[in-house]
């Protein structure tokens, strides 16, 4: 090595080691921070029904959702409340997508109804993002999620 090289790791390694020692502010910053805020659970984990119950909510992201719930019915992976959930997004979800493509569709052919149309649409949109957002304040509350008519459909698919 040469001198210059030499001199850089050694500084590298004193630095490091430095960092490592308990009189070092880092160091004890550190475990300060990784002590705080531990889980009850002795093994550091939540509870396996709070960690699927939160899983849930994926599901109810509006659009985003849509593909976690698709996986989950196409795949028929989860229990029997992540099933019905799969089912209301996707069906809730394509119906919605229906909706806005078909009222898009209708507002640029239209000249004389292409405004109420995009109002419709807008009023569709507005109501799909509302409607997942009422069932996941009910999956927060624990309560049923299913959708009168919504559910009834999706109880079809497979």
């Amino acid at each position: 090595m040469r001198g210059a090289d030499y001199c850089l790791s050694n500084e590298f390694t004193t630095l490091n080691s430095h960092l490592r020692t308990p009189n070092s502010l880092i160091y004890w910053h550190y475990h300060y921070w990784m002590r705080i805020k531990r889980p009850v659970n002795k093994d550091n984990s939540l509870d396996s029904a709070e960690a699927k119950r939160f899983q849930l909510f994926w599901y109810l992201v509006p659009v985003v959702g849509f593909f976690p719930a698709l996986w989950t019915l196409y795949y028929r992976q989860g229990g029997k409340q992540r099933q019905d959930l799969s089912r209301t997004v996707v069906t809730l979800t394509i119906a919605w997508l229906l909706g806005y493509v078909l009222l898009g569709i209708g507002a640029e052919t239209s000249d004389s109804f292409a405004l109420p149309l995009l109002v419709t649409n807008s009023l569709l949109t507005s109501g799909y993002f509302v409607t997942n957002l009422w069932l996941m304040a009910r999956l927060w509350q624990r309560k049923s999620i299913r959708l009168p008519l919504i559910s009834k459909v999706g109880d079809r698919l497979p």
